[in-house]
């Protein structure tokens, strides 16, 4: 009895040190964790996923702009250009009384929403680098676009380490030049994270029926003080143009565009351009700007905008639909969208089709490429909660099912692919003819 109640007790004491050996590993484990990511984190590093399909189109080949590739070797030879614009701005901004200190005084008392803006905390920057990259990189990209607002060449400096401007600022500056000048409206502070959100909301809303909650910028001046006064009080440049725009906080309704749609519909298939086209589905290029105008009306016509490639076009969509991965999965258009072409186009004859109905403009220079562009920009994208063009799939795929339709497609694909065997197709029904009609007289000559 005595040593049952011995082993006992040892069994308890081992219990004991190991479950209190347990809650203190678990404890240092749940102490080691980072903090959590903050409401506003709206910045991130390319999923290591997307990086493998293709590297280089994720890193930037002429200047840096932010933390995450702050002091790259590769991007040394811009900085100075940048400081060069740093001076050039504070001499204009000097104008205006708005003196080199308020700028350091705004970035400093604004650095911890700044840096919770990224997904990643940088402990290795202190607060003095940071302040300076932040005010360098603010003031490189307004000075930039305020010169290209006033009709300036940008600066020749560019064009000895890349041919053109570098392709996001180019393409944001074009669109911001567009917009102007056209009096279109641009986005609140608070619809637009960082320079990608930019350029996506640019692609999302070019067209009434794509425009989301947004306001003028009302009484413009292309007089560069009046820019300059206006960008630096009412747009607030440190954190429009860097991503340090506060992201809205959860439970606030973001200004999204809403698709008519099953937003939870799986597309698991989808004919082909080609077949589409060879059962009867017309193809029209729609005269919106907006990617997200496709229509498929009842009398069998798919209307889409017109889509451009051109070289730097994977590298662009890949980061817009990169930025929707991380910060829209359940609101990824641009993801959609590109889904929805991939399908379309399993060929060169899908291409083909598709730039005779000029709903693909392909300054690729080869039909090949831009069938293997767009089949690979869908390379490890995950899809949340279904294709906001469900229906549009939906309902073509049942125009495809349709009996006659379908066999008007076999007939065309079977016999009538090429000029050759719709003319081998032609003389054999012909002679079938022929026949059947000599089979006749014979029997009524009889």
């Amino acid at each position: 009895m005595a040593r049952t109640e011995e082993i006992v007790r040892e069994d308890t004491n081992e219990t004991e040190t190991l479950d209190r050996n347990l809650l203190n590993d678990i404890e240092r484990t749940v102490g080691s964790l980072k903090p959590p990511l903050s409401p506003d984190c709206c910045i991130y590093r390319v999923p290591k996923r997307l990086r493998e399909v293709n590297e280089a189109a994720y890193t930037p080949q002429v200047v840096s702009i932010g933390t995450l590739h702050y002091g790259k070797k590769s991007l040394k030879k811009m900085e100075n250009q940048k400081v060069r614009y740093l001076a050039n701005f504070l001499r204009v901004a000097k104008g205006f009384n708005i003196r080199l200190e308020e700028l350091v005084r705004y970035i400093k008392r604004e650095e911890k929403s700044i840096r919770q803006c990224y997904a990643e905390t940088f402990d290795y920057l202190s607060s003095d680098k940071f302040v300076k990259m932040v005010l360098v990189d603010s003031a490189f990209i307004i000075e930039l676009f305020l010169r290209i607002s006033m009709g300036e060449l940008y600066d020749l400096a560019f064009c000895s380490h890349a041919t053109h401007l570098p392709s996001f600022l180019k393409l944001t500056s074009e669109y911001f030049e567009e917009y102007y000048e056209q009096e279109k409206p641009l986005p609140e502070t608070n619809d637009v994270k960082h320079f990608t959100d930019l350029l996506r909301y640019f692609r999302l809303s070019r067209s009434p029926e794509c425009t989301s909650s947004i306001s003028r910028f009302s009484d413009c001046n292309k007089h560069s003080k009046t820019l300059l006064r206006k960008v630096m009080h009412s747009v607030n440049p440190l954190r429009a143009f860097l991503g340090l725009t506060t992201c809205q906080k959860s439970g606030e309704k973001k200004g999204v565009i809403e698709l008519p749609g099953d937003k939870n519909g799986k597309i698991e298939h989808l004919y082909s351009a080609v077949e589409l086209y060879e059962a009867g589905v017309k193809f029209k290029v729609s005269q919106s700007e907006c990617l997200l105008d496709i229509k498929f009306t009842a009398d069998g016509t798919l209307e889409m905008p017109c889509f451009k490639l051109y070289d730097f076009t994977e590298s662009y969509i890949r980061n817009l639909m990169a930025l929707e991965q991380c910060h829209y999965p359940a609101d990824a258009k641009i993801c959609d969208y590109i889904g929805l072409m991939d399908y379309l186009i399993n060929t060169v004859n899908d291409v083909e089709l598709l730039v005779k109905k000029k709903i693909i403009v392909n300054w690729l220079g080869d039909h090949n490429a831009a069938a293997a562009l767009v089949n690979k920009l869908q390379l490890q994208i995950l899809e949340v909660k279904g294709n906001h063009f469900s229906n549009i799939f939906r309902d073509l795929n049942a125009y495809y099912e349709v009996p006659h339709h379908k066999w008007k497609a076999t007939l065309k694909h079977e016999y009538f692919r090429s000029p050759w065997r719709g003319a081998s197709t032609t003389a054999a029904i012909i002679l079938l003819v022929l026949t059947a009609i000599q089979t006749v007289c014979s029997l009524i000559g009889r």
